[in-house]
């Protein structure tokens, strides 16, 4: 029985069940609160329908990805994949599908969740790279020019992406212990073209503005306006409650450009839920708020769940982080280590802007809970980022025999001298392992599972090879 489930569900399966809770709580909330969905299409199953049916396409990604080597996540869904979201973000610029002000779909995938997977993935494999300091120094500014264009094509129709990415990568460079006038020389060129691009973009809008017949060109600079709305709202909510000449923030306004409807409604939700809740199915706020299954989902779990409820939602996010954190510990290869890093960073962050839009502590952004709220690219795109802190659980550690075998060593733990498939892909069966170990010189003795076992290492002073004991 443990065999048939270790085959079904590879890797750490406390990773598994926090993943699994998650989507049951996705599907229970987003029947709940997709009322105003149900209307727009005239069916009560279909939202729900869909929603599923991106989840199992999740979860089917997860499959996929523990089939890949090491080397095809790397450069493939890495590299490969970033040039392609630059492709599709230049065409969403142009032909996308425009909602809420902004450009973000293209034929039904949002570019931008491809591309902050792809940058992370490209981040880690550079900076498993970077131990040389010859090789960081040589090939900084590629890196620079990856993360630069990269951000450049997001930010027109997606700015809290933008920051969020930008914030993740940072805080990679930081834990892989970048020297930090590398990491200010990134900040100085990143914040300096992007001064430059709102620059231009309240240029441009002042010059051509809505109500005139404005050259096509003129909508990668456009969203600035919704971004000085957003500010704008924000800070009057901010203000009214020192200076009594500004409204209410629980009084829903539309005057002088303020439109605080969507942070006020959410509120209420959050304030109506006290600590139980009122009850799943029973929450009011949902009928009002226009995106109460996605952007404002945070606020219906406090309205029907109340603080109980949401207690016990977070605390499968808590452990799954806590799970992942220990499968990184155990890492012993950088790549595996610092995508895996990237991943539980922007998903951390996501759940708190979200959290903090809800509670009106932060400017209204289009940030879904991650795994819960509607949505199809964002979906699947934190369903690979399961997968991939599944990988990193099901990775193998091995010790190489000599110190000319430290030698062959790469930077990002995989053996040089491997050439014929990656001894580091947890799709490869022990017998196949095994051959591959003894080409440098180490003995795998039985399989074991990352969370349970621990090895021992014995030197023989014979023929000075190495054994790894698994118990």
């Amino acid at each position: 029985m443990k065999n048939f489930f270790n085959k079904l569900l590879p890797g750490n399966l406390y990773i598994w069940l926090a993943y699994f809770g998650l989507l049951i709580i996705s599907i229970i909330c987003l029947f709940s609160a997709s009322s105003t969905l149900v209307a727009k299409q005239g069916s009560a199953a279909a939202p729900i329908m869909r929603h599923i049916t991106f989840l199992m396409l999740g979860f089917i990604s997860i499959i996929v990805l523990q089939k890949f080597s090491t080397q095809f996540i790397r450069y493939v869904m890495g590299y490969g994949l970033l040039i392609v979201s630059w492709i599709l973000l230049v065409l969403a610029m142009f032909i996308g599908e425009v909602k809420g002000g902004a450009t973000r779909s293209l034929w039904g995938i949002q570019p931008s969740e491809l591309a902050r997977l792809a940058l992370i993935i490209s981040t880690a494999s550079f900076m498993a790279k970077c131990q040389d300091a010859e090789f960081l120094k040589a090939k900084f500014h590629w890196f620079v020019v990856m993360f630069v264009v990269t951000l450049a094509l997001v930010v027109p129709s997606n700015l809290s992406t933008t920051i969020l990415l930008a914030f993740t990568i940072f805080v990679m460079l930081f834990i892989g212990r970048i020297p930090w006038r590398y990491i200010f020389k990134l900040l100085l060129i990143s914040g300096g073209l992007f001064v430059g691009y709102i620059s231009v973009s309240l240029v441009v809008v002042n010059i051509y503005p809505v109500s005139k017949e404005a050259p096509s060109w003129t909508r990668v600079f456009r969203r600035v306006e919704t971004w000085q709305a957003r500010v704008v709202n924000f800070s009057s909510a901010i203000n009214s409650k020192t200076d009594k000449n500004v409204k209410n923030p629980y009084e829903i306004s539309d005057e002088e450009g303020i439109n605080n409807r969507q942070s006020t409604y959410a509120l209420i939700a959050i304030a109506r839920g006290g600590l139980t809740g009122v009850g799943i199915g029973d929450s009011n706020q949902k009928n009002f708020l226009p995106e109460a299954y996605s952007d404002f989902i945070f606020a219906i779990i406090c309205e029907e769940s109340g603080l109980v409820g949401l207690c016990f939602i977070f605390g499968f996010y808590i452990f799954l982080f806590y799970k992942v954190v220990t499968a990184i510990y155990k890492s012993k290869n950088l790549f595996h280590i610092y995508m895996s890093a990237g991943c539980m960073v922007i998903m951390i962050t996501q759940i708190l802007v979200h959290c903090l839009v809800c509670l009106n502590l932060f400017p209204l952004t289009g940030q879904p809970l991650p795994l819960i709220s509607n949505g199809g690219s964002s979906i699947v795109i934190n369903s690979i980022y399961i997968g991939i802190f599944i990988y990193t659980s099901r990775q193998w550690k091995f010790i190489s025999n000599t110190a000319g075998d430290k030698n062959n060593i790469a930077s990002d733990g995989v053996d040089k001298n491997d050439a014929k498939f990656d001894i580091n892909n947890p799709a490869v069966p022990l017998e196949e392992q095994n051959n591959a170990a003894d080409n440098i010189g180490v003995e795998i003795v039985s399989e074991m599972d990352i969370d349970d076992a621990y090895s021992t290492e014995k030197k023989d002073s014979t023929d000075n090879s190495v054994t790894i004991e698994i118990e």
